[in-house]
């Protein structure tokens, strides 16, 4: 059993200090300076706020009650009761260390205090009385065994590091014990500092060095539950630090009203099954049940089998209230979306302490592609909003006479606000492992929420170990649900055996094959694999192969006079040779390339044109057509890489089910190259039992070898051990964590602005003229930090109509020969023609501005 923690106890602060309002912690021109102690007081109404109505005090209290002492036995409840009283604490007396006279001279203006060095600083000293205090406070409590203690002084040590970063990053909590000197042996001698606090500051040696601190500290953190009160803990100093600082700054103060949490699931559920798809599904439930009326899908069977599959994942769903992960592996074209939004309102409707929804998607198209369905099926009942690097912040002006409150709406954007969010898996991750503040700020708001994550198989295979660890972590503790879909969904579960004690997830569809095996979906396109096996294997060059694909469409079109045709390369220069070569020689047809280097509105042009408004075509992509993608082709081409991709590639084919569509695979780019040391590989369509594995969808066969070797890599003797992540947890080595945990590595990466004309929002706008509105908008200083930040999104959406992204292997040719002017390491190309061809950006012409002699992996 749990233990029962009770009461929020906090340091007495009038007796700690002994002049306390004389102690400030804000100015403002035009207003009453604000002391240390309103800023403190500020500070935990909003702790409590946010622990109590939030209901986060049970997330933090669930974790603290499941840490274990160093023989795995559970904690006494006075144990408990001090590790909360630790973490409350460590939020109240964030900023205690402005006491700091150099900081209060220097920073508050205040004439009680003379500074003595330009040491002003707070937030290491914040660290050093709040790990004082409580390490007195600990030698006087009673009944504590000697493990108990050292639990308790790890924690404490812990904490105080965290205080110690909150106006900077995260970086290894070893980094503290270099850090203690630094301030106190200027402060410890100085008489007006002793003079205002009564607790002697920094005359505790607590290391000599770092292996006596890993002795002391890491024996006793052998377990993800105090990685994660950390960061959790580091997310409510930081978020409560901002809300009460702004509480001061604009006079205004933030009620629970304003957290965008989920209200009124009985009227969102009412209005969602208003809908008409959803009056169709209910009827059709009726009428399975009753026998009576009308089959609403009578002429659609593709639509009944749909309700089926939302039926079945509902009630299972149902059944397992407990469970913390769910698995809804659905074939392409099923209806995935529409299933997750039932079950995430089913999820909120049984569970009063959720009161948030997540969208997790590996690529901006489908963030934007969801935004559209999900505000037809919710509509204003729960406001869907976009929160990603290309969207502008959204604010609630209604008119144009309204005033936008900027700094509240930029609050609203970096909290995460709004009860349903539409966002990436970059940014997922970095707030489960980022280091920024800005990162770790919206931790405290995935708790207690759903989230919806798509297309996880399109992540770095070599972390998959990592990312279900963590999810499974971050779940139990944070009080998560996480739903994970997919057509082509490998249980990462199986990779934890051995890992965790008490698995809980649960296969939401368990009767797949009704609905993989049926021929609306299995029948739905006709595999051949001519390519692989007759004579294009046998050409020798890819400019042979190219044209020898090109004839193929050529007869295509000849057979049936009109198609609307797909063909999918691995990089985006074999896309552009086929794509220049097809422009050349079908002139009277519609040609279209699109890849990763296409902007924003180029992608949502051609997408529009061909899913919308052609029935004859050719589009040439590269993977970022794969996942999820709303296109509905009639016949595909594509180049083999792994067998989850085929899936995913074919999921574009016949989308509707309502004819007969054809896939054709080959092998031009060298996916080993491309997908260097992803495990799939080497089980490609070159092999028949793959093929098999294709035709009939039992993929739990392909990633029951995959998720094996999976399980031999993370238990070598290599820097990828699973092992090394556990002990990067246990000793709190944040940064390092957040290295491994990146999805995409832009290191090496550098963006071009190339001047020219692009339509956005209906209007003709030249690229010099966002250019220069960005950098108007950089150099004013009369804004407000929200207003600029709010602004300046609204103009980083429209630049990136104009820019485009390089992989540059070599960090010293990161800074092209030619350019007019630079932003950071942003540079404005002004000669549109020089890098463009067919209309089109020209990777191949932009290489040779950095004397960069390009590979395969550059054109991905």
């Amino acid at each position: 059993m749990g233990c029962k923690i009770m009461e929020y106890e906090y340091v007495t602060i009038e007796e700690l200090l002994n002049h306390p309002n004389d102690i400030l912690a804000h100015l403002k021109e035009g207003k009453k300076s604000e002391t240390l102690l309103e800023h403190m007081n500020t500070t935990k109404k909003y702790l409590e706020l946010v622990l109590k109505d939030y209901h986060i005090d049970k997330n933090v209290k669930h974790i603290i009650e499941n840490i274990k002492k160093e023989d795995t036995n559970n904690c006494s409840e006075r144990v408990h009761q001090i590790i909360f009283e630790l973490f409350i604490n460590g939020i109240y007396l964030h900023d205690i260390g402005k006491i700091n006279p150099n900081f209060q001279a220097l920073k508050m203006s205040n004439n009680k205090f003379q500074s003595f060095s330009n040491n002003s600083k707070h937030a290491l000293l914040s660290a050093i009385i709040y790990q004082d205090i409580y390490i007195e406070k600990m030698d006087t409590y009673a009944k504590l065994k000697d493990d108990e203690y050292n639990l308790l002084f790890a924690i404490t040590h812990i904490f105080a590091y965290l205080i110690s970063r909150h106006h900077t990053h995260l970086n290894e909590l070893v980094d503290y014990i270099d850090d203690q000197d630094k301030i106190t042996t200027q402060l410890k001698h100085h008489n007006e500092f002793i003079q205002s606090i009564n607790i002697d500051v920094g005359n505790k040696n607590y290391y000599k060095n770092e292996k006596e601190y890993q002795t002391d500290v890491e024996d006793y953190l052998e377990t993800s539950e105090i990685y994660i009160l950390a960061r959790l803990f580091y997310s409510l100093l930081i978020a409560c630090d901002y809300y009460a600082t702004y509480d001061y700054m604009s006079s205004s103060s933030i009620e629970v009203r304003d957290f965008g949490l989920v209200k009124n699931v009985p009227n969102i559920k009412e209005y969602y099954h208003q809908t008409e798809i959803m009056k169709k599904v209910n009827q059709y439930f009726n009428y399975k049940k009753t026998h009576r009326g009308k089959n609403p899908f009578s002429n659609e069977p593709i639509n009944a089998l749909r309700s089926d599959m939302l039926k079945e994942a509902t009630d299972t769903l149902n059944a397992n209230k407990e469970k913390n992960i769910f698995y809804l592996e659905a074939p392409t074209g099923s209806g995935k979306t529409n299933i997750s939004i039932n079950l995430a309102l089913n999820i909120l409707e049984q569970n009063d302490s959720i009161n948030k929804i997540m969208y997790i998607f590996p690529f901006n198209t489908l963030v934007d592609q969801t935004f559209e369905t999900l505000t037809k099926s919710l509509g204003e009942k729960l406001e869907s909003t976009v929160v990603n690097a290309i969207t502008p912040i959204k604010t609630n002006k209604m008119n144009d006479e309204e005033a936008v409150n900027y700094d509240e709406e930029y609050l609203n954007y970096l909290f995460l606000h709004y009860p349903l969010i539409i966002t990436t898996h970059v940014r997922l991750f970095n707030m489960l492992f980022g280091c920024s503040r800005e990162e770790n700020i919206p931790l405290m708001h995935l708790a207690n929420s759903v989230i919806i994550i798509d297309e996880v198989q399109s992540y770095k295979i070599k972390i998959w170990k990592e990312i279900i660890y963590f999810f499974d972590q971050y779940s139990q503790f944070l009080n998560i649900k996480i739903i994970i879909m997919s057509a082509t969904l490998p249980k990462l579960d199986e990779l934890l055996k051995g890992e965790i004690k008490e698995a809980s997830y649960s296969n939401l569809i368990k009767n797949r094959e009704a609905y993989f095996m049926n021929p609306l979906f299995r029948d739905r396109v006709a595999l051949d694999y001519s390519l692989l096996d007759g004579e294009m294997m046998d050409l020798e060059t890819k400019e042979e192969q190219l044209d020898f694909l090109l004839d193929k469409v050529d007869a295509i079109w000849k057979e049936k006079g009109k198609a609307k045709i797909l063909i999918e390369f691995l990089t985006t220069n074999s896309a552009r040779a086929f794509y220049d070569k097809a422009l050349e020689k079908h002139r009277h047809k519609e040609v279209f390339e699109l890849t990763g280097s296409d902007n924003k509105n180029e992608r949502m042009r051609i997408i529009d044109l061909v899913r919308n408004k052609l029935e004859d075509c050719l589009l040439i992509t590269t993977q970022v057509i794969e996942a999820g993608v709303d296109i509905d082709m009639d016949i595909g081409f594509k180049s083999i890489s792994f067998l989850d991709a085929e899936e995913q590639f074919l999921g574009r084919i016949n989308r509707s089910c309502k004819r007969k569509g054809r896939a054709y695979f080959f092998d031009i780019d060298e996916a080993k190259t491309i997908y260097k040391g992803d495990f799939r590989l080497e089980q490609n369509l070159h092999k028949k039992k793959l093929r098999e594995v294709l035709e009939t969808k039992e993929f739990s066969q392909f990633y029951q070898n995959i998720l094996e070797e999976i399980d031999l890599y993370k238990n070598r003797n290599n820097d990828d051990n699973f092992r090394i992540t556990k002990s990067e947890i246990i000793k709190m080595r944040f940064s390092k964590i957040y290295e491994k945990m990146r999805l995409i590595d832009n290191e090496n990466t550098v963006d071009l602005f190339v001047n020219g004309v692009e339509n956005i929002n209906g209007k003709r706008v030249k690229g010099k003229v966002v250019w220069d509105e960005y950098k108007k908008l950089l150099n004013n200083n009369e804004l407000s930090f929200g207003e600029k930040k709010i602004k300046l999104s609204a103009v980083k959406s429209k630049m990136n109509y104009f820019i485009y992204t390089l992989y540059i292997r070599n960090p010293a040719l990161k800074r092209p020969s030619v350019y007019e002017e630079e932003i950071g390491e942003l540079y404005f190309i002004d000669d549109e023609q020089a890098l463009k061809k067919n209309g089109k950006f020209n990777k191949m012409e932009a290489y040779k501005l950095f004397n960069h002699e390009p590979s395969d992996m550059d054109f991905l």
